[in-house]
């Protein structure tokens, strides 16, 4: 009968550790401040996969001529799967490591916020003022630090190719930054606080 006890009480605090060796992030919903600034939702498929989405603004900027220029804030929705292949499936509600995903964008220049009135002139030649929506495709490598018990430093690059819409009072085109051979780098530093 104790060899039995013995046994039972031996499966059972395996059966407990490995369960808690399992166990991942449950699903985050925060903000984020930074070069992206919105709202973020993560939800884990298992110990090293999740799906992430964000909706807010990113600061329109463009560098010519070794002068940076600020068009203005535009919104943008960001979606898609992520693999973190180091750091801990489960901290604080979140996850912390690194990761590779691919990011699906949306972004809709026509809406943008605090446009300088030299982005806003007619005469003025800028890729947000006739644009109405761009959809973007940015495989991404990305790291994120863990800050206390709710909050985290996140930090990710990736190159990107982007299809957009653009119209005038006389045409209405598609272009891709693929036909010109362009890959722009995506870049993001924010600082998140899970709710």
């Amino acid at each position: 009968m104790q060899t039995r006890l013995f046994i039972a009480g031996a499966l059972l605090a395996l059966s407990l550790q490995v369960a808690k060796a399992q166990e991942v992030a449950g699903p985050a919903f925060g903000f984020e401040l930074g070069t992206f600034s919105g709202v973020y939702y993560e939800h884990p498929l298992g110990g090293h996969f999740s799906l992430s989405a964000r909706a807010g603004l990113t600061p329109a900027l463009s560098i010519e001529d070794k002068k940076l220029d600020f068009y203005g804030l535009i919104p943008v929705v960001e979606f898609g799967p992520r693999y973190y292949f180091s750091g801990e499936s489960s901290r604080a509600g979140f996850r912390t490591g690194g990761y590779v995903g691919l990011l699906g964008s949306v972004v809709l220049p026509r809406w943008a916020l605090l446009q300088p009135e030299s982005a806003r002139r007619k005469d003025t030649c800028v890729w947000n003022e006739y644009s109405k929506e761009s959809y973007g495709v940015v495989p991404t490598l990305g790291w994120v630090f863990g800050i206390g018990e709710s909050s985290y430093l996140s930090l990710s690059i990736g190159v990107s190719a982007w299809w957009s819409r653009y119209e005038s009072e006389t045409s209405k085109r598609w272009e891709s930054t693929l036909k010109d051979k362009e890959y722009p780098i995506v870049w993001s530093v924010s600082y998140g606080f899970r709710l």
